[in-house]
This record gives C-alpha cells, structure tokens and sequence, in this order.
C-alpha cells in the first residue's frame, strides 16, 4: 500500500527529497523482512530484526500520536489513526519477545543466502518501479526549448516566444496552473489544458519590455498533473525569456535628493538626459506639480553631450518643517519613451512653523467663528502686514514672546453658501545681526456652506 502511494506520487528527477527517498527506502526492507518471515529462515536472527522494525514502528506511531496527526502514513493513502497503529506494533512486539522458535532441521548455508539475495533482488526491483512510476511525468513531458533570448529590443515593446510542451508519457496531462516572476511576463489559454498521449501544446509567454533599460528577465512555471486527479500540482517546469532593452534615452538621477533644507534661500541640483538609441533626442516640456519645486531646462549640454534640466527649491511658501515631495514629468519626442517621471524631494526645516497651516468651518457651525493661528520662530522675528482677503474676515496678530505670536481670526457667518479666503502676512525673521530675512505666508480658510 505504501508503495503504490509512493508510485503515484509525481516528482522530479532532479528534485526528489530525501523524504520520498526515505520512504522509497522502507519499502523495500519492509518487503524484505515480510518476505523473510514468511519463509523462517534463520529463525533467531529474523526475529530480533523484526522486533526492532516493529519497536521502530512504535516510537514513530507514538510521536505521531503526540503531535495530534490523524494517520500514522504507514499505510500509504489509507488513513489509520496512530492509535490503533501503536497498538497493533506493542502487541507484535510482545508477541515476538514471547512466541518460541521453531527448529528446523540443518540446511546448507548457501540455501538460505541465496533466498535473501532473491528478496533483496525483488526489493530493489520494487523500488525501481516506484522510482520509474513516480517520475514517469517529470521525464516524459518534453520541452523544445526552457529559456529564449530575444535580443536588442526597443522600450516599451511587447514580445511573444512560443515554447512546445510534448506528452511522451502514457496518461493525459493537464496544465493545473501557471504562475509568473513579474508583471512583464504572461502567459494565456494554457491553464486547464489537457495534453493528450503523443500531442503537444503551444505555450505562448508575453515579455512586456516597458520601461526597463536594462537586461531583463521573465521566468513563467508551469504546474502540471495527470488529467483527472485531484492530487496538488507535483510536476513543475520554469520558462525564461530574457531581452536586453535599449532605451532611446537614460535619465540620472531618477531621485533628485536635496537632503536637509534649514534655510530660505533657494537649492539647485541638476540631471541629466543622455541619448541613446536617438542620438537627437529632444525635450519638450518639463513640468513641476509643487511650488516649492521648479524647473527648466538648460540651454547647454554637458560635456558628455547630455541634456540637463536644473531643479530649484525653495521653501519660502512653507509653512511647515517635513518631507517635500513631488514628480518631475519629462516629455520628449521619443515614440518609445515619450515621457519620464524624475522624483524631486527635500526634508524642509522651516524656520517659520505656522499651526494650523489652513482653517476649516464645519458646515454645522453656526454664526461668526474664531480661530487662532500660531506662529513659531527658530529665531526671533516680527510679524506685519497681516492681511485678511474674505470680506466681514478679520485678523489681529498679538505677540506671545520674541519668537512666538498668535493671530486671531474672525470668521464671518457663511450665509446660505460656504466660501474659501486667505490670511496673509509677513514675518521678519532676524538672521543675523544688521540682516533680516522676511517670508511673506499665507493660511487658507474654508467655510462650509450649512
């Protein structure tokens, strides 16, 4: 029973566990001491080798029983609570330990020798038709080819190799399953195909270049078993499909990292666009979603002949310390690559921090709203020209110490319909002795219609 659920069981040549080796293993000297019993030769020296296997099948059944397993696996696919299986292997072993051993008369040691070597013979015969039961699948299903190199290609292609999957073996196989490396890399209409005896199957695998400017790599797996089991997938073969793409243009850096940013005054970096594949490769437009960040494109190339766009950052608008960031859109007159995305980024250290940077009257609120704006200073500094835009709006700045003010706000009654305003004004911060430093602020205000 053991050795028709090993048979059955479908692996790999060259991807067998010593589990299934093991098992494989005990096949065949479990037939063997059977064998042995059965026939009563050398009496002594079988019993004391079969009361150590069962012993064995003791302490196995026993962990088994521990562990809370429902079968003890010694029965192939047959389940058999460990229980019952501790129990027949204590009562063997008792019996082994008790029963009297015959005596037979003197045979010739070459009889009995020759018997063993005959059951030694028909185990090893066993365990090479489990081995080529097993692995009748893995060695029988044959592909034209596991791997393909498309070459130099362009961005932003779409490529198709079709690999060939022949059934030499001797029972239908169903494809049970595909799976995929990455999101480049497809494969369709072979899932649930059945492969019949001597037929084969056309495996069509995608590679999606996109935006990749390097050597890529697609791998797709297949899962295989016979057509109508219900057994998990055993059989498995890995395709690959590789390209190297080369792109009409490199852009460095992807990240244009300012680092920290402690001060006003505005940071400039550059990258860069080098051609490749279009040597006269042009940009269009670049194009900045955050004020802090803005860009243009230089009129010099460098050295290298490569095209540069410079990058400014200015935290001046800021009303807050923290992250900045923003994509950079490129757009050129590639066909392939028509645009690139370039991530500008700064951690900002405002040295004026305004709390709340925006106010919001809920729509239930009713009636004029006050509200209060907090201003604080690395530095001492001074704030004038405060400036509400929303009519019936007032704001008073007051001074808390010489790097802290407060504004006050008043919020007219929204009347029937919410509307959105400003509070601006302008902070004088005294950098160093005889210079002053002044940011000009502003705090949105939003009233919501009731």
């Amino acid at each position: 029973m053991k050795a028709h659920a090993l048979a059955h069981t479908t692996v790999s040549p060259q991807k067998i566990s010593s589990d299934w080796w093991l098992q494989t293993v005990s096949v065949g000297a479990e037939l063997l001491v059977g064998a042995w019993l059965i026939a009563g030769v050398w009496p002594r020296a079988v019993r004391a080798v079969a009361t150590l296997c069962f012993a064995g099948f003791s302490c196995v059944a026993a962990f088994k029983l521990i562990q809370g397993e429902e079968s003890c696996g010694c029965l192939g696919n047959l389940t058999v609570h460990p229980a019952y299986t501790l129990a027949a292997d204590l009562l063997l072993v008792s019996g082994l330990c008790w029963v009297r051993v015959p005596v037979f008369e003197r045979v010739r040691p070459l009889v009995p020798a020759c018997f063993l070597l005959a059951l030694a013979v028909l185990a090893v015969g066993v365990e090479m038709r489990i081995y080529a039961s097993a692995t009748e699948l893995s060695r029988g299903l044959r592909l034209d080819a596991t791997s393909h190199e498309f070459g130099e290609v362009e961005q932003n292609q779409i490529l198709t190799h079709e690999f060939t999957l022949t059934n030499n073996t001797t029972l239908p196989v169903e494809v049970v399953e595909t799976s995929s490396t990455c999101g480049c890399t497809t494969v369709k209409d072979v899932t649930g195909r059945v492969i019949q005896v001597g037929e084969s199957l056309v495996i069509p695998v995608t590679l999606k270049t996109g935006e990749s400017e390097t050597h890529l790599i697609g791998r797709i797996t297949l899962y295989c078993r016979p057509a109508g089991s219900t057994s998990p997938p055993s059989f498995f073969q890995e395709l690959a499909v590789t390209a190297r793409v080369q792109p009409d243009y490199w852009v460095r850096p992807l990240v244009v990292d300012f680092g920290v940013i402690e001060s006003d005054a505005p940071v400039i970096k550059v990258f860069k666009l080098r051609p490749n594949r279009k040597p006269d490769i042009r940009i269009r437009e670049v194009t900045s979603s955050h004020p802090a960040f803005t860009v243009r494109v230089l009129d010099a190339r460098s050295d290298e002949g490569d095209l540069q766009v410079e990058v400014r950052f200015c935290g001046r608008s800021l009303t807050n310390s923290g992250v900045v960031e923003t994509p950079l859109q490129v757009v050129t007159d590639s066909m392939n690559r028509p645009s690139v995305r370039v991530l500008a980024r700064a951690v900002f250290r405002s040295p004026i921090t305004v709390e709340p940077d925006s106010l919001v009257i809920a729509s239930n609120v009713i009636g004029p709203v006050e509200r209060e704006i907090v201003v604080v200073g690395g530095k001492p500094f001074g704030i004038d020209g405060v400036t509400p835009t929303g009519a019936m709006m007032t704001a008073i700045a007051e001074q808390q110490s010489d790097r802290r003010w407060t504004i006050r706000v008043t919020v007219p009654p929204a009347k029937g319909q919410g509307f959105r305003a400003e509070v601006r004004f302008r902070t004088t911060l005294s950098a160093d002795p005889g210079t002053n430093e002044t940011r000009d602020l502003i705090v949105p205000v939003f009233r919501l219609a009731p």
